[in-house]
């Protein structure tokens, strides 16, 4: 079915239980993953490994932006001192005119609304109160 095209993982939830995370994401694509096997993998799934190895983990396709961090933190929330509440007004307008929400709503039918609700919260979210 539709859902099969779709897998959506919070960065909540791998700090939370990263194995489980692995194990769903190995199940979604249909991958056998032993035990020892995702034992042996974990350490290099972890922000602390990618962050140590930038020249592996920071995507290319942004180099030309001066001082990006692809990966900054490390902690959940981070996303929100990225953009300026101005900048998340201006993509939230966007995504509300060009129907994205509604198609997302769509989409999600039938799923806990939280999911969306956490996709909402990282893209149109404000800081202020």
């Amino acid at each position: 079915g539709r859902w099969r095209e779709i897998l959506l993982v919070s960065y909540e939830d791998m700090i939370s239980d990263l194995p489980a995370v692995v194990a769903k994401i190995a199940s979604f694509i249909e991958v056998d993953v032993t035990k020892e096997e995702l034992e042996e993998l974990l350490p290099t799934f972890t922000f602390q490994h990618m962050k140590s190895d930038l020249k592996r983990f920071q995507p290319r396709s942004v180099t030309w932006k001066n001082d990006f961090k692809f990966l900054r933190r490390g902690v959940s929330g981070d996303s929100l001192t990225v953009a300026t509440d101005a900048q998340r007004k201006v993509l939230s307008t966007w995504l509300q005119r060009e129907g994205f929400i509604e198609k997302l709503q769509s989409v999600l039918s039938g799923t806990d609304s939280e999911v969306l609700n956490k996709i909402l919260s990282v893209c149109c979210a404000t800081t202020s109160t």
